[in-house]
């Protein structure tokens, strides 16, 4: 969502945080980027969810527990955040579990006030097919970034989007090629089916074409949020009217350029960058 804000769209996000720091930053920083916080939950009865990330030379990252990093030479802020994320740790969770969110019937009616929803893996499962249910009804597409989900073959056929990763793609298709994949993810319900693969492009399909791309070669300083940047950058270029192998092409522009900086959100583009590098890069993916 922060990427759909930078692009210069309205955008909102729903979802909850704890009355804690962490919370107020998460709202901060989305306003941060345009994004409409008044559907952002402040629920004292939870925690914010930190993750600490490790980013490589090459820009890789991976997601470390808090007790591979707790007696590291670290600034204020991150021993901080890595002393409270051990304090509030939930009984017998993996040390990079993220909890599901749960959310009242109210707490989710403003879910088709927009042109187009995103889904994350984050929320309970009976949320995500209970708004999922209520966009189709509502004729709203719905963009999905598919994790795990313990009812996936009912919650797909109330997907439009469905654009997992390679490996969330594998794990549910146990198919290993991409064009495959997408076959596997259409049967299911879906009008479109990607999966995105880094540094090796991405492939989409619909019953009736595939498109194939190639990743933009950048230098890439940090990888972290590439594919949430891909997923807001899709939305953005589907409520614009565009057919589907512009929609990928300037969502895979956006998640290039992203990379160019260090945090999830510091390297987004504008609308007035992409389109210049898409003038003079896009035949190098096609």
């Amino acid at each position: 969502m922060a990427a759909v804000g930078r692009l210069g769209a309205n955008v909102a996000v729903i979802t909850k945080v704890g009355d804690d720091e962490w919370g107020r930053f998460v709202i901060a920083d989305f306003q941060k980027y345009g994004v409409d916080t008044r559907n952002v939950v402040v629920d004292e009865r939870i925690n914010t969810s930190v993750v600490f990330i490790l980013v490589g030379k090459q820009g890789s990252n991976q997601w470390v527990p808090t007790d591979v990093i707790r007696d590291w030479d670290l600034p204020d802020d991150i021993q901080r955040a890595v002393q409270w994320t051990e304090a509030h740790r939930r009984p017998g969770a993996p040390p990079t579990s993220l909890p599901q969110i749960h959310y009242s019937p109210d707490e989710v009616s403003t879910v088709t006030d927009g042109k187009i929803l995103n889904l994350d893996g984050l929320q309970s499962p009976e949320t995500a097919l209970e708004v999922a249910r209520l966009a189709r009804a509502k004729g709203i597409p719905t963009v999905y970034d598919m994790y795990s989900h313990p009812n996936l073959r009912a919650l797909l056929p109330h997907i439009t989007y469905c654009i997992p990763s390679r490996r969330a793609a594998m794990a549910f298709t146990h198919e290993t090629d991409p064009r495959a994949m997408c076959r596997a993810i259409l049967a299911h319900g879906p009008e479109v089916a990607g999966v995105t693969l880094g540094e090796d492009g991405v492939v989409f399909a619909t019953r009736h074409e595939t498109i194939v791309r190639k990743a933009f070669q950048i230098h890439a300083v940090d990888t972290t949020g590439a594919g949430d940047v891909f997923h807001g950058a899709f939305s953005f270029g589907v409520v614009q009217g565009w057919d589907l192998a512009r929609v990928v092409e300037f969502a895979s522009a956006v998640a290039a350029l992203k990379c160019r900086r260090l945090g999830g959100r510091a390297g987004i583009p504008t609308r007035a960058e992409v389109d210049a590098y898409l003038r003079d890069h896009v035949d190098t993916i096609r």
